[in-house]
Protein backbone atom coordinates (compact mmCIF):
# COMPACT_ATOMS: atom_id res chain seq x y z
CA UNK A 1 0.00 0.00 0.00
CA UNK A 2 1.29 2.77 -1.08
CA UNK A 3 0.44 6.92 1.14
CA UNK A 4 -0.38 9.69 -0.79
CA UNK A 5 -1.41 11.71 1.64
CA UNK A 6 -34.41 -15.39 40.14
CA UNK A 7 -38.19 -16.20 41.82
CA UNK A 8 -39.92 -18.31 39.50
CA UNK A 9 -39.91 -17.27 35.86
CA UNK A 10 -41.96 -18.30 33.07
CA UNK A 11 -41.75 -17.11 29.46
CA UNK A 12 -45.33 -16.69 27.89
CA UNK A 13 -45.80 -19.71 25.26
CA UNK A 14 -44.21 -22.62 27.32
CA UNK A 15 -45.62 -25.55 27.76
CA UNK A 16 -44.22 -27.99 30.17
CA UNK A 17 -40.34 -28.94 29.20
CA UNK A 18 -38.64 -32.05 28.90
CA UNK A 19 -37.28 -31.64 32.28
CA UNK A 20 -39.86 -29.61 33.64
CA UNK A 21 -42.12 -26.32 34.09
CA UNK A 22 -45.22 -25.74 33.42
CA UNK A 23 -47.18 -23.27 31.24
CA UNK A 24 -49.49 -23.34 28.74
CA UNK A 25 -48.87 -22.18 24.65
CA UNK A 26 -46.74 -24.69 22.22
CA UNK A 27 -43.04 -24.33 21.38
CA UNK A 28 -41.18 -25.13 18.43
CA UNK A 29 -37.86 -26.35 17.95
CA UNK A 30 -35.32 -24.92 15.75
CA UNK A 31 -33.45 -27.05 13.39
CA UNK A 32 -30.30 -25.36 13.65
CA UNK A 33 -29.90 -24.54 17.26
CA UNK A 34 -32.25 -27.64 18.65
CA UNK A 35 -33.09 -24.65 21.26
CA UNK A 36 -36.94 -24.04 21.93
CA UNK A 37 -38.43 -21.36 20.27
CA UNK A 38 -42.30 -20.09 21.78
CA UNK A 39 -44.61 -20.33 18.64
CA UNK A 40 -45.51 -16.09 19.61
CA UNK A 41 -43.03 -14.03 20.27
CA UNK A 42 -42.16 -13.76 23.82
CA UNK A 43 -42.49 -10.46 25.91
CA UNK A 44 -40.74 -9.67 29.15
CA UNK A 45 -41.12 -11.82 32.12
CA UNK A 46 -42.65 -10.45 35.33
CA UNK A 47 -41.21 -11.25 38.46
CA UNK A 48 -42.59 -10.17 41.94
CA UNK A 49 -40.39 -7.44 44.06
CA UNK A 50 -38.27 -7.37 41.05
CA UNK A 51 -37.85 -4.38 38.35
CA UNK A 52 -38.83 -5.94 34.88
CA UNK A 53 -36.61 -6.55 31.88
CA UNK A 54 -35.44 -5.06 29.45
CA UNK A 55 -31.94 -5.95 31.15
CA UNK A 56 -29.43 -2.98 30.44
CA UNK A 57 -26.15 -4.85 30.48
CA UNK A 58 -24.49 -1.46 30.19
CA UNK A 59 -25.42 -0.79 34.04
CA UNK A 60 -24.13 -3.82 34.73
CA UNK A 61 -20.59 -3.37 33.47
CA UNK A 62 -21.25 0.40 35.38
CA UNK A 63 -21.77 -1.54 38.15
CA UNK A 64 -18.88 -3.62 38.26
CA UNK A 65 -16.70 -0.54 37.97
CA UNK A 66 -18.84 0.99 41.05
CA UNK A 67 -17.24 -1.95 43.11
CA UNK A 68 -14.17 -2.09 42.46
CA UNK A 69 -13.80 -3.46 38.98
CA UNK A 70 -14.34 -6.65 37.24
CA UNK A 71 -12.39 -9.82 38.69
CA UNK A 72 -9.23 -10.56 36.56
CA UNK A 73 -9.14 -13.40 34.58
CA UNK A 74 -12.74 -13.60 33.22
CA UNK A 75 -14.98 -12.32 30.89
CA UNK A 76 -18.29 -10.61 30.63
CA UNK A 77 -20.65 -11.00 27.20
CA UNK A 78 -22.24 -7.67 25.86
CA UNK A 79 -25.92 -9.13 24.74
CA UNK A 80 -27.48 -6.39 23.00
CA UNK A 81 -31.32 -8.01 23.01
CA UNK A 82 -33.42 -7.50 26.17
CA UNK A 83 -34.40 -10.34 27.82
CA UNK A 84 -37.98 -12.07 26.55
CA UNK A 85 -37.38 -8.65 23.63
CA UNK A 86 -37.07 -9.27 20.14
CA UNK A 87 -35.95 -12.58 20.34
CA UNK A 88 -33.17 -11.94 18.05
CA UNK A 89 -30.58 -13.80 20.32
CA UNK A 90 -30.73 -17.50 20.98
CA UNK A 91 -32.46 -18.44 24.03
CA UNK A 92 -29.65 -19.69 26.06
CA UNK A 93 -27.37 -16.57 25.17
CA UNK A 94 -31.05 -14.39 27.59
CA UNK A 95 -31.06 -17.27 30.15
CA UNK A 96 -27.14 -16.88 30.11
CA UNK A 97 -27.46 -13.16 30.70
CA UNK A 98 -30.25 -13.14 33.39
CA UNK A 99 -28.30 -15.60 35.72
CA UNK A 100 -25.32 -13.35 35.32
CA UNK A 101 -27.61 -10.23 36.49
CA UNK A 102 -28.81 -12.40 39.02
CA UNK A 103 -25.54 -13.64 40.11
CA UNK A 104 -24.36 -9.67 39.81
CA UNK A 105 -27.11 -8.48 42.11
CA UNK A 106 -26.03 -11.32 44.79
CA UNK A 107 -29.26 -13.35 44.31
CA UNK A 108 -26.66 -16.05 43.99
CA UNK A 109 -24.26 -15.66 46.43
CA UNK A 110 -20.27 -16.20 45.54
CA UNK A 111 -19.70 -19.92 46.78
CA UNK A 112 -23.44 -20.67 46.88
CA UNK A 113 -25.08 -23.12 43.66
CA UNK A 114 -27.07 -22.30 41.39
CA UNK A 115 -30.45 -23.81 40.61
CA UNK A 116 -30.06 -27.41 39.22
CA UNK A 117 -30.65 -28.14 35.71
CA UNK A 118 -34.00 -29.26 36.34
CA UNK A 119 -34.84 -26.74 38.43
CA UNK A 120 -33.77 -24.28 35.62
CA UNK A 121 -35.78 -25.71 32.69
CA UNK A 122 -38.91 -25.10 34.79
CA UNK A 123 -38.07 -21.84 36.11
CA UNK A 124 -37.40 -20.75 32.41
CA UNK A 125 -39.71 -23.31 30.70
CA UNK A 126 -36.92 -24.98 28.09
CA UNK A 127 -35.16 -27.86 26.84
CA UNK A 128 -32.08 -29.48 29.55
CA UNK A 129 -30.18 -28.79 26.05
CA UNK A 130 -30.55 -25.07 26.38
CA UNK A 131 -30.31 -24.86 29.63
CA UNK A 132 -26.58 -26.38 29.83
CA UNK A 133 -25.45 -24.06 26.79
CA UNK A 134 -27.02 -20.96 29.21
CA UNK A 135 -24.56 -22.68 31.62
CA UNK A 136 -21.48 -23.28 29.63
CA UNK A 137 -21.44 -19.99 28.70
CA UNK A 138 -21.65 -18.79 32.73
CA UNK A 139 -18.68 -20.99 32.75
CA UNK A 140 -16.90 -19.32 29.83
CA UNK A 141 -17.26 -16.35 31.47
CA UNK A 142 -15.82 -17.21 34.60
CA UNK A 143 -18.49 -16.65 37.02
CA UNK A 144 -19.29 -20.58 37.94
CA UNK A 145 -18.02 -23.52 38.16
CA UNK A 146 -19.71 -26.97 37.18
CA UNK A 147 -18.85 -30.49 38.91
CA UNK A 148 -20.31 -33.68 37.83
CA UNK A 149 -23.00 -35.04 40.46
CA UNK A 150 -22.65 -31.72 42.55
CA UNK A 151 -23.88 -29.14 40.19
CA UNK A 152 -22.82 -25.64 39.55
CA UNK A 153 -21.37 -22.91 41.65
CA UNK A 154 -20.95 -19.31 41.78
CA UNK A 155 -17.17 -18.54 41.95
CA UNK A 156 -17.39 -14.58 41.38
CA UNK A 157 -19.72 -12.11 40.79
CA UNK A 158 -18.83 -9.55 37.98
CA UNK A 159 -15.96 -10.71 34.90
CA UNK A 160 -14.11 -8.96 31.91
CA UNK A 161 -15.77 -7.83 29.13
CA UNK A 162 -16.48 -9.89 25.50
CA UNK A 163 -18.17 -8.21 22.50
CA UNK A 164 -20.47 -10.71 21.56
CA UNK A 165 -21.79 -9.71 18.09
CA UNK A 166 -24.55 -11.51 16.80
CA UNK A 167 -25.19 -10.50 12.82
CA UNK A 168 -28.22 -11.69 10.73
CA UNK A 169 -29.10 -8.56 9.11
CA UNK A 170 -27.55 -5.44 8.10
CA UNK A 171 -29.27 -4.14 10.59
CA UNK A 172 -27.51 -5.91 13.46
CA UNK A 173 -24.18 -4.90 11.88
CA UNK A 174 -25.29 -1.35 12.02
CA UNK A 175 -26.40 -1.89 15.55
CA UNK A 176 -23.06 -3.38 16.26
CA UNK A 177 -21.49 0.42 15.49
CA UNK A 178 -23.64 2.16 17.38
CA UNK A 179 -22.88 -0.07 20.28
CA UNK A 180 -19.43 0.65 20.22
CA UNK A 181 -17.05 3.62 19.25
CA UNK A 182 -14.79 4.04 17.05
CA UNK A 183 -11.72 6.48 17.93
CA UNK A 184 -10.02 7.23 14.44
CA UNK A 185 -6.52 7.92 14.22
CA UNK A 186 -5.92 8.12 10.63
CA UNK A 187 -7.29 9.43 7.65
CA UNK A 188 -5.71 9.50 5.01
CA UNK A 189 -5.43 8.55 0.70
CA UNK A 190 -3.60 5.21 -0.05
CA UNK A 191 -2.72 3.55 -3.52
CA UNK A 192 -3.66 -0.37 -3.74
CA UNK A 193 -0.34 -2.07 -3.83
CA UNK A 194 -0.24 -6.02 -3.91
CA UNK A 195 -0.57 -6.73 -0.15
CA UNK A 196 -3.77 -4.47 -0.29
CA UNK A 197 -5.44 -5.84 -2.77
CA UNK A 198 -4.44 -9.72 -1.43
CA UNK A 199 -6.50 -8.12 1.73
CA UNK A 200 -9.54 -6.13 0.60
CA UNK A 201 -9.19 -6.76 -3.49
CA UNK A 202 -9.89 -4.43 -6.23
CA UNK A 203 -6.37 -3.78 -8.48
CA UNK A 204 -3.37 -2.65 -7.56
CA UNK A 205 -3.07 1.00 -8.16
CA UNK A 206 -6.92 1.66 -7.37
CA UNK A 207 -7.72 4.69 -5.11
CA UNK A 208 -8.67 4.40 -1.73
CA UNK A 209 -9.78 6.81 1.72
CA UNK A 210 -8.28 4.81 5.00
CA UNK A 211 -10.06 5.84 8.07
CA UNK A 212 -8.03 3.67 10.66
CA UNK A 213 -8.60 3.47 14.25
CA UNK A 214 -9.50 1.53 17.82
CA UNK A 215 -13.22 0.63 18.74
CA UNK A 216 -14.08 -0.21 22.24
CA UNK A 217 -17.14 -0.41 24.57
CA UNK A 218 -18.20 3.35 26.56
CA UNK A 219 -17.43 2.41 29.80
CA UNK A 220 -15.39 -0.56 29.46
CA UNK A 221 -11.87 -0.61 31.46
CA UNK A 222 -10.58 -2.69 29.18
CA UNK A 223 -10.28 -0.52 26.48
CA UNK A 224 -9.85 -1.38 23.02
CA UNK A 225 -11.24 -4.42 21.83
CA UNK A 226 -10.86 -3.92 17.71
CA UNK A 227 -8.42 -2.35 15.33
CA UNK A 228 -10.29 -0.99 12.30
CA UNK A 229 -9.03 -0.13 8.80
CA UNK A 230 -12.38 1.12 6.48
CA UNK A 231 -11.04 1.74 3.06
CA UNK A 232 -13.56 3.64 0.83
CA UNK A 233 -13.76 3.72 -2.89
CA UNK A 234 -12.04 7.02 -4.13
CA UNK A 235 -14.62 7.81 -5.93
CA UNK A 236 -16.66 8.63 -2.46
CA UNK A 237 -13.91 10.56 -1.06
CA UNK A 238 -15.98 13.59 -0.17
CA UNK A 239 -17.21 11.81 2.68
CA UNK A 240 -13.76 12.80 4.50
CA UNK A 241 -15.79 16.22 5.22
CA UNK A 242 -18.28 15.16 7.04
CA UNK A 243 -15.51 12.73 9.14
CA UNK A 244 -13.06 13.97 10.67
CA UNK A 245 -10.03 13.48 13.02
CA UNK A 246 -10.30 15.31 16.79
CA UNK A 247 -13.78 14.59 16.72
CA UNK A 248 -16.29 12.32 19.22
CA UNK A 249 -15.61 8.88 18.69
CA UNK A 250 -17.92 7.36 15.38
CA UNK A 251 -20.99 5.54 17.06
CA UNK A 252 -22.32 5.19 12.76
CA UNK A 253 -20.61 3.14 10.41
CA UNK A 254 -18.53 5.01 8.05
CA UNK A 255 -20.19 3.78 5.03
CA UNK A 256 -23.74 4.92 6.45
CA UNK A 257 -22.05 8.44 5.96
CA UNK A 258 -21.10 7.92 2.66
CA UNK A 259 -24.34 6.61 1.81
CA UNK A 260 -25.95 9.79 3.13
CA UNK A 261 -23.84 12.18 1.49
CA UNK A 262 -23.81 10.30 -2.25
CA UNK A 263 -27.23 9.44 -1.75
CA UNK A 264 -26.59 5.32 -2.38
CA UNK A 265 -27.26 2.52 -0.63
CA UNK A 266 -25.98 -0.79 0.66
CA UNK A 267 -27.51 -3.94 -1.15
CA UNK A 268 -25.23 -6.47 0.40
CA UNK A 269 -22.22 -7.50 2.38
CA UNK A 270 -20.03 -9.91 1.81
CA UNK A 271 -17.55 -11.04 4.44
CA UNK A 272 -14.69 -13.34 5.42
CA UNK A 273 -13.24 -14.45 8.46
CA UNK A 274 -9.62 -15.91 9.35
CA UNK A 275 -7.49 -16.67 12.22
CA UNK A 276 -4.35 -14.71 11.75
CA UNK A 277 -1.12 -13.96 13.68
CA UNK A 278 -1.20 -9.91 15.22
CA UNK A 279 0.94 -7.69 13.21
CA UNK A 280 3.26 -4.66 15.13
CA UNK A 281 0.11 -1.84 14.50
CA UNK A 282 -2.42 -4.58 15.50
CA UNK A 283 0.25 -5.40 18.60
CA UNK A 284 0.72 -1.70 19.08
CA UNK A 285 -3.06 -0.53 18.89
CA UNK A 286 -4.65 -4.02 20.38
CA UNK A 287 -2.17 -4.10 23.80
CA UNK A 288 -1.00 -7.67 22.60
CA UNK A 289 2.06 -9.70 21.50
CA UNK A 290 3.30 -9.47 18.39
CA UNK A 291 2.76 -12.63 16.56
CA UNK A 292 -0.63 -13.87 18.75
CA UNK A 293 -3.44 -15.23 17.67
CA UNK A 294 -6.26 -12.52 16.42
CA UNK A 295 -9.64 -13.11 14.35
CA UNK A 296 -9.92 -10.95 10.96
CA UNK A 297 -13.14 -9.81 9.48
CA UNK A 298 -12.86 -8.43 6.02
CA UNK A 299 -16.62 -6.97 5.31
CA UNK A 300 -16.85 -5.72 1.57
CA UNK A 301 -20.24 -3.38 1.46
CA UNK A 302 -21.79 -3.60 -1.97
CA UNK A 303 -24.29 -0.87 -3.17
CA UNK A 304 -27.26 -1.81 -4.59
CA UNK A 305 -25.75 -0.79 -7.97
CA UNK A 306 -23.50 -3.81 -7.52
CA UNK A 307 -20.48 -1.42 -6.91
CA UNK A 308 -18.04 -1.61 -4.08
CA UNK A 309 -18.55 1.46 -1.51
CA UNK A 310 -16.39 0.14 1.78
CA UNK A 311 -14.36 -2.90 2.52
CA UNK A 312 -13.18 -2.79 6.21
CA UNK A 313 -10.77 -4.99 7.81
CA UNK A 314 -11.33 -5.51 11.92
CA UNK A 315 -8.63 -7.30 13.94
CA UNK A 316 -9.84 -8.59 17.33
CA UNK A 317 -7.51 -9.91 19.75
CA UNK A 318 -8.00 -13.54 21.73
CA UNK A 319 -10.89 -13.66 24.31
CA UNK A 320 -11.68 -9.57 23.49
CA UNK A 321 -14.57 -10.55 20.72
CA UNK A 322 -17.08 -13.43 20.11
CA UNK A 323 -19.17 -13.66 16.54
CA UNK A 324 -22.56 -15.29 17.14
CA UNK A 325 -24.48 -16.44 14.08
CA UNK A 326 -27.64 -18.49 13.67
CA UNK A 327 -28.11 -20.95 10.43
CA UNK A 328 -31.33 -22.44 9.89
CA UNK A 329 -32.20 -25.38 7.87
CA UNK A 330 -34.10 -25.61 5.25
CA UNK A 331 -36.51 -28.67 4.80
CA UNK A 332 -35.57 -30.00 1.19
CA UNK A 333 -38.24 -29.28 -1.68
CA UNK A 334 -39.52 -26.22 0.62
CA UNK A 335 -39.40 -22.68 -1.52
Amino acid sequence: MRRTSSSRRIWPGARRSACGGSASGRWTTSAASGEANPSSAASADARPGRRAPPFDIAAVIAKALDDGGPAEGARMELLTDPLGGSGQSPRYLRIAQALAADIADGRYEVGGMLPTEAELCALFGVSRSTVREALRRLTVLGLVSRTQGIGTRVVQRHAKSTYIMSAQSVDRVMQYAAETELTLQVIEDVVADKELVATIGGVVGQRWLLFSGTRAVPRDEQGTFCHTRAYVAGRYGAVRSSIGLGGPPLTTPIYQAVCQTYGIAIGEIRQTMRAEAASPDDAALLNVAEGSPVLRIVRHYITTDGETLEVSVNTYPAGRFEYSMRLRITPAGAP
